[in-house]
């Protein structure tokens, strides 16, 4: 009976600190509602694009933002998921940004950084420029904070030669075949 305690007591910890990538989407809308009644619309061609494994239920109504996951810890198809939302919505939907939390290790390389990921793909790191959520009641941009301002040269600096265990997150796009994170809080694991 101990046994069989502690084999279940270790399976929940393991599952309890399982971590996975959570992405952030940034949509703006004409919805006369705003985005929380209406993210049934955007949330059903959201879940149909390739690769996505979850969309969550609701939408944060003071950030235009929703969350999902990707299978595999994949990066999201971006121009798949902007294709599905016109094809479901018209022009009612359009997507602001995406923003992802994501896990891998940071290295320094040609006087930069990239960021792999546990699931394979590398990111080039950067600055944070602009947020992806909305401040719905200023109708603009949320301010960027300080913290997340200095994150990325805090970043680099506390980074070394050797390639480091970090948690990242912050606004992604694609570049030239690749892709870009914009810096705005990192922990190291």
């Amino acid at each position: 009976m101990k046994r069989a305690f502690l084999l279940i007591l270790s399976a929940l910890s393991l599952s309890a600190s399982a971590e996975e990538n959570v992405f952030t989407l940034g949509v703006d809308t004409r919805c006369i509602y705003g985005l929380a009644p209406c993210w049934s619309k955007v949330r059903e061609p959201v879940s149909l694009v390739d690769g996505v494994s979850w969309v969550s239920d609701t939408a944060v109504s003071t950030e235009w933002t929703g969350q999902f996951k990707t299978t595999g810890g994949k990066l999201p198809d971006l121009a798949g998921m902007k294709e599905l939302m016109h094809r479901f919505n018209g022009d009612q939907f359009t997507v602001r940004g995406i923003e992802g939390t994501l896990l891998g290790k940071v290295e320094k390389r040609d006087g930069g950084l990239v960021f792999k990921l546990d699931a394979g793909a590398e990111l080039r790191l950067e600055a944070l420029k602009r947020k992806v959520q909305w401040n719905v009641r200023a109708k603009k941009d949320v301010e960027i904070s300080a913290a997340e301002q200095s994150a990325f040269v805090k970043l680099k600096v506390e980074s070394t030669s050797a390639s480091r265990a970090a948690k990242l997150t912050g606004p992604l796009r694609s570049e030239n075949g690749g892709w870009v994170m914009e810096v705005r809080e990192f922990f190291w694991r």
